[in-house]
């Protein structure tokens, strides 16, 4: 190799120049404008930080208050509630009160007149006499009473024997009492029994004869019982009929009753509940509202026998259970002048299974 070659070969690469153009040299801006605008920039800055700043105390600010105020609110509502039940407290401690003192003076007035003796200042004049002030003061005191004390006074007024009964010869008119809401309910230790008791033309809407046995036939004729309730209580028929004539008797409950000789003559039955109800002797449904009333699984003894006449069957579920079926095709229940279920008439009476739609219409 020529001394030549050796000679280019030892010497170095040449340097590679970049050259980087001035940002100035390429634009219109002059420095000093360029430098206005980034000390207006920053001046903006500054304003905007300076504002955010309040601006976040403030909503702070709200977003407390409106949460102090939520709190205050809350406790005022808490207040205001233990100081309402207080006062319901008080006021039902104050009611109650009211009825005891009512129904102590009631007892130890009536208790007087049962057991005063003739040596004493006041006496009345007869038995009659006696009777009618039981009564003003009953009606009186039934005015004033809840129902607790109300079943209460009815117990009093049973153990006394001045409940009305088919074998007195003189007894206490109790028309027109208001014995709404009383509940009697037969236990193991205690048990309830009326004998040919008469409850005829009195409040009993809401009352519950629960487990009560009922001899000798009982009156409830033209009473108001609505929504009362009967359940698996016993009417026998030893001497004389149960009587529910032109009783109102709508949303009552039967249920698993016992019932001998009963008439509901134009009762008003309307979603009466007679479910699992055993029924004996003659039960007479002469012009009687049956609409809605329910008779499933009743039990129709033999030789018992039902009568409907004149009667409103209007959506009841008498006709669909097999007892009924049973009891058409036995004889045991009669059936004239009556609008079906379905709103259709049955017009002549007949003693075989009425198929609900084929009757004759009005």
């Amino acid at each position: 190799m020529s001394r030549h070659h050796q000679k280019r070969r030892g010497q170095s690469p040449s340097s590679t120049i970049i050259y980087v153009p001035d940002r100035d040299s390429h634009t219109n801006i002059p420095p000093r404008q360029t430098e206005r605008r980034e000390k207006s920039c920053l001046t903006w800055l500054k304003l905007a930080l300076g504002a955010l700043i309040p601006l976040a105390i403030g909503i702070c600010t709200v977003v407390i208050t409106v949460q102090q105020q939520h709190n205050e609110d809350r406790r005022f509502q808490q207040t205001q509630d233990n100081e309402n039940r207080r006062r319901e407290q008080d006021q039902q401690q104050a009611d109650s009160l009211h009825y005891q003192n009512v129904y102590s003076h009631y007892i130890t007035d009536i208790s007087n007149s049962i057991f005063k003796q003739q040596n004493q200042t006041t006496i009345f004049v007869d038995n009659r006499t006696r009777l009618d002030y039981i009564r003003s003061q009953t009606l009186t005191a039934l005015v004033d009473l809840d129902c607790q004390r109300k079943t209460w006074l009815f117990e009093f007024l049973h153990e006394n024997q001045l409940l009305p009964s088919r074998d007195q010869s003189i007894s206490m008119n109790i028309q027109g009492t208001n014995f709404s809401c009383i509940t009697l309910k037969r236990t193991n230790s205690k048990k309830f029994e009326f004998k040919g008791l008469v409850l005829s033309s009195v409040d009993l809407t809401d009352a519950s004869f629960i487990k009560c046995d009922f001899y000798d036939g009982v009156d409830f004729s033209d009473s108001s019982m609505e929504h009362i309730s009967l359940i698996q209580s016993s009417f026998y028929c030893f001497n004389g009929a149960t009587l529910f004539e032109c009783t109102i008797l709508s949303h009552a409950n039967f249920y698993g009753v016992l019932l001998c000789y009963g008439s509901f003559y134009e009762a008003d039955l309307t979603y009466a509940n007679f479910t699992a109800a055993l029924f004996g002797g003659t039960i007479n449904l002469t012009g009687t509202d049956l609409s809605f009333t329910t008779f499933k699984d009743v039990t129709l003894s033999d030789p018992s026998s039902m009568i409907i006449t004149n009667a409103n069957m209007t959506g009841s579920s008498i006709l669909e259970h097999e007892w009924f079926t049973k009891a058409m095709s036995q004889g045991q229940i009669e059936i004239m002048n009556v609008i079906l279920p379905n709103g259709t008439w049955l017009l002549n009476e007949t003693r075989n299974w009425i198929e609900n739609g084929n009757a004759e219409t009005d």
